[in-house]
């Protein structure tokens, strides 16, 4: 067991390239993303972020990126 703490990664946004950048994190044994936060929902698509978030088992999502912050 590390006796380290894994550095912890929030992601903003639902895109394409936020999957690829979830996946690639997740690949690097000291880090986790603990968490995803997108745009408000006036200018994202309604659910995208909360399903990327489900299917990628990242535990918070927030539906605006500022409440991450």
């Amino acid at each position: 067991m590390p006796s380290f703490e894994r550095v912890r990664f929030g992601l903003i946004g639902s895109g394409w390239i936020t999957g690829k950048h979830a996946k690639a994190i997740a690949a690097i044994p000291e880090a986790q993303v603990i968490a995803l936060g997108d745009y408000p929902r006036e200018r994202g698509r309604v659910g995208r972020g909360e399903a990327l978030a489900k299917s990628l088992g990242i535990a918070r999502y927030y539906e605006d990126y500022r409440k991450l912050l």
